[in-house]
Parts: structure tokens; C-alpha cells; sequence
């Protein structure tokens, strides 16, 4: 949302419910769209309890990777969770990390003054997660549903209609997913274990 002032994003905006939007632009612009709340990165050694409460080993390693994520909470922890779930040291990650960017920006420039860390950390995460049957589409739904927690039931409710607002007869992936508590679990369970 960096790239956009509020006047450009007004018109893409849902009428109700909750939105979140992140920006790295501290502006009072957004206050415009409601509550803000202005969130500080970590310091090193926030970052390094961070990493030491989520008991990652490899202290170095993860001090250089904390300083390439610019300290940013949210990208921390989606490091930590690929780390911990691909059972992958902080070195190789950073490694991939730097792939993922450069990959992620090499059809455009990226902004000069915005690394776009947090896309990077988000992307390699929904990467991996997509790989388990019906997890992406899993997302792309709970997207438009209850920020505050989406019981199991109501999302397999929906699957057995006919034709719904979520579920169209094309979407037959994410139909069967839903319908199979197991699949729909595990699913469920790749989009958590990457802090999505």
C-alpha cells in the first residue's frame, strides 16, 4: 500500500466489516479510513528475545537475518515459522530470502525506499503453504469472512449448497477440501503453521 495515498485505494474499498492495511509511510492520511496505530520495528535485542522465545538456534545467523528483514515484527515471524516448519537454518533462509526479492522484483523496480520485506517473507510462506491441497483457496475465502475466528462448521455448511456467495460449481477444489474434515484440517493447518 506504500505506492498508494488513501484517494487511490477509496474506490477499492469494501463498504463494511474489517481492513487491515500496512504501511511503512507513517501519514495522517490514513486516519481518513479509521483507527491507526503506529507500530515501531523491533531493536536488536527485541529481535534476538524474539528469536530465542521462538527457541530458533543460531544466534549470529539470525541476528544477520533479523538486520535483512529490517527488524520488522511481521516478517520475523514469518520467518520463524517457515524456519521452524521446513526445520531450515537461518543462513539458508536468508539465502532464499534474498532469491525470493530479487525473483519477486525482477519484472519491475522495486521503490528505492521500501525493500519490500514483508511481501517477500509472505510470498515464500503462501509458496509453500499453496502446496497442500486447498490451503490457498482456503485462504482466499476466510479473506472475506470473520476476522475475529470462522468456525469449521459454517465454512462446511457452505460447502454442501448447491451454489453459494463462496463456492460457484467450478469451485470443486475448495468444494472437496471443505467437505472432507481431514483435508480441510490439514489445509488449515499449512496456512497456520506459515503465520498466514
Amino acid at each position: 500500500m506504500d505506492e498508494l495515498t488513501p484517494r487511490d485505494l477509496r474506490p477499492y474499498l469494501p463498504g463494511g466489516g474489517h481492513l487491515l492495511i500496512t504501511s511503512r509511510r507513517a501519514t495522517a492520511h490514513w486516519q481518513a479510513f479509521g483507527q491507526t496505530l503506529a507500530l515501531d520495528t523491533f531493536t536488536q535485542a527485541e529481535a534476538a528475545a524474539f528469536w530465542q522465545e521462538r527457541k530458533l538456534p543460531d544466534a549470529p545467523e539470525l541476528a544477520k537475518l533479523a538486520k535483512e528483514l529490517g527488524y520488522l515484527p511481521l516478517a520475523l515471524e514469518q520467518a520463524a515459522a517457515f524456519m521452524q516448519v521446513q526445520q531450515l537454518p537461518a543462513a539458508d533462509y536468508l539465502a532464499w530470502f534474498r532469491e525470493a526479492r530479487d525473483s519477486l522484483w525482477a519484472e519491475e523496480d522495486a521503490p528505492t525506499d521500501y525493500p519490500k520485506t514483508v511481501a517477500t517473507t509472505w510470498q515464500i510462506g503462501f509458496e509453500h503453504a499453496r502446496q497442500r491441497k486447498g490451503a490457498a483457496d482456503l485462504l482466499n475465502l476466510c479473506c472475506f469472512l470473520d476476522p475475529d475466528g470462522i468456525p469449521l462448521d459454517l465454512i462446511q455448511q457452505v460447502a454442501t449448497l448447491e451454489t453459494s456467495v463462496f463456492f460457484k460449481k467450478t469451485d470443486v477444489l475448495l468444494a472437496e477440501v471443505v467437505a472432507d474434515e481431514r483435508q480441510l484440517r490439514l489445509a488449515l493447518t499449512a496456512l497456520r503453521d506459515y503465520s498466514l
